[in-house]
Formats: C-alpha cells, sequence, structure tokens
C-alpha cells in the first residue's frame, strides 16, 4: 500500500502491520477513516498513531479465514461500510465511537466480489452468476445472469445516473434497466 501525501510517497507492507501484502480495496468513511481490505483483513489506517501505537488496526469481522479475506469495499451515503468478502457480506457502522461489523444475510454462502449502490439505497452486490439486490428494508432479490454469462464471476457493478445496472464479468458487460 503506498500513500501519496503532495509531497512523497509512503509505503506500507507487512512490516508496518498490514495483515497481509495482497489489498484488494481501499475506501475512505465519513469519519475520515481509511480502510484497506487485504486477503488476511480488514484494517483501518491511522496515519498519526499515539507514541508506539500500530499504524493499522485489524477489525476482524468473524472467525472464519474466508470471512476475513476482503474482496471490495462500498461506503453508502448512510455512512455504513459494506465488505464483500470471500465468505460473505458484512455491514460495519459507527456506534458510540467504534465500528461494529454484522453479517447480512445474502441466501448463500459464496463470495461478494463487487458492491454499488443505487439512488434509492439498495446495495448490490455481486456473486458468481447472479447479482443481488440488499434493499432498505433487508429484504434480498436474486438476478440470475443470461446464459452467455451463467457461472461467470461478476468482477464490477456501476449504477449509473439513469439507475441503470452495468455488470462486468470475464465474459463481457451485461446492462439492466
Amino acid at each position: 500500500l503506498s500513500r501519496f501525501d503532495g509531497y512523497g510517497l509512503s509505503s506500507y507492507t507487512v512490516r508496518e502491520g498490514l495483515p497481509d501484502r495482497r489489498i484488494s480495496d481501499v475506501c475512505e468513511t465519513g469519519d475520515g477513516s481509511l480502510w484497506v481490505g487485504t486477503a488476511g483483513a480488514l484494517c483501518r489506517f491511522v496515519p498519526r498513531p499515539t507514541a508506539g501505537g500500530p499504524l493499522f488496526v485489524v477489525e476482524r469481522l468473524a472467525d472464519d479465514p474466508e470471512t476475513n479475506d476482503v474482496v471490495c469495499l462500498l461506503v453508502t451515503r448512510d455512512g455504513a461500510l459494506w465488505c464483500g468478502t470471500e465468505g460473505g457480506l458484512f455491514r460495519l457502522e459507527l456506534r458510540d465511537g467504534g465500528w461494529t461489523a454484522s453479517l447480512v444475510p445474502i441466501g448463500t454462502g459464496g463470495a461478494v466480489n463487487s458492491l454499488a449502490e443505487d439512488a434509492w439505497g439498495g446495495v448490490w452486490l455481486g456473486t458468481t452468476g447472479e447479482v443481488r439486490l440488499v434493499h432498505t428494508d433487508g429484504r434480498l432479490e436474486a438476478f440470475p445472469l443470461s446464459a452467455i454469462h451463467s457461472g461467470s464471476r461478476v468482477r464490477s457493478l456501476l449504477v449509473d445516473r439513469t439507475g441503470r445496472l452495468w455488470v462486468g464479468t470475464p465474459r463481457g458487460v451485461v446492462y439492466s434497466d
């Protein structure tokens, strides 16, 4: 992980406290926290730690190693941090000065490869062979991909300004009105 501070690049590795050298995603939450998703865990970067304090605070999502293998991150308009992992989906919320993680039921196990928020606050997630929508009330809907994309890992999602969902797979791009 490297950071440009306006003057130069600083690089960080497992020697500085990253839980794994494989970085999958980086994002910033509304409180200014910088989050780093790695193959070993989710962690929060602390640019000015207290004397002797760590540069990276590890946030274990659950006990299973797959649930701590973070694939993608998304900060939604309500301030929540969503984490797609090899073992499912988690939502983190800032409460009483600390972050609390909860598992989001998605109907099946397996990896969540990509995330996007729509204009209504719904969170779309890409899995293998389908996309799913977590509505703001917690309801879940699944949308299988067409036959040509069946079995493909959804690598990227985008909800454009017209509300159209774009889905990227290794076999091409699909969109839905």
